[in-house]
């Protein structure tokens, strides 16, 4: 605890990690469940949402073993059908820059400048 300057009162010194809040706000998740039928994929998001979308082609023109064999990967921001050798990024089923998704699962975005 430390004294605010404009009181002799204590107050608490709250981090909250640095742009989830806005991130979230931007619809942007991380990854918990996924699962396909033969014609959607359904994603269960850390906010409590479940997101569908139209199987991609190489989901529709694969078995369902082959759907069904599927992982959530790179830290909660991939979906990995090892079977097909594909992956789809969460920012895709969520209709979010890739970037907002990154940040969330805790990697920073570097901008490298020409010398």
């Amino acid at each position: 605890m430390k004294r605010s300057v404009a009181s002799s009162k204590r107050t608490a010194l709250i981090l909250k990690p640095r742009g989830s809040a806005s991130l979230r706000a931007k619809g942007a998740a991380l990854a918990l469940s996924v699962r396909c039928d033969d014609k959607r994929i359904y994603v269960a998001f850390d906010d409590g949402r479940e997101v569908s979308k139209p199987l991609l082609p190489f989901l529709r023109e694969a078995s369902a073993r082959e759907r069904r064999n599927c992982r959530i990967t790179d830290y909660k921001t991939a979906i990995y059908w090892p079977d097909l050798d594909e992956q789809v990024g969460v920012d895709w089923i969520l209709d979010v820059p890739e970037d907002d998704v990154l940040e969330l699962a805790g990697f920073k975005t570097m901008i490298f400048k020409r010398s």
